[in-house]
């Protein structure tokens, strides 16, 4: 049987997996609060910042016209507890301010030259 901190291990893993993510981001977003540090482990995990990001990303389509289901809220919200949890983790909060960008829509200026 795995212990506590290799079942963190793992689900970390997992979360570079579309097909495991989902359970990943379920259990990891409940130990946030009892894994003192998950913070820098999620952070200096290869693609574990890219994998949060994609599941925000991924629901943008839907929030406007307005067809986020239940499911995906519950999946992006969890994303988020762990960015969360990054951004406000002593270790790793000034390294993850530069994130702050990619997780808010921007609306396109059709003046503007640049994309």
């Amino acid at each position: 049987m795995a212990s506590h901190g290799e079942k963190v291990f793992m689900w970390i893993n997992e979360l570079s997996n579309p097909e495991t993510r989902e359970t990943a981001l379920l259990e990891l977003s409940k130990k946030r609060e009892t894994v003192s540090d998950l913070a820098p482990m999620l952070w200096n995990s290869f693609g574990t910042t890219a994998a949060l990001l994609q599941e925000i990303i991924n629901i943008y389509p839907s929030i406007n016209p307005a067809t986020l289901t239940a499911h995906q809220s519950n999946r992006v919200c969890n994303a988020l507890a762990l960015l969360q949890c990054v951004a406000s983790h002593p270790e790793t909060r000034y390294r993850c301010s530069c994130i702050r960008s990619c997780t808010q829509p921007r609306k396109r200026d059709p003046s503007s030259t640049c994309d």
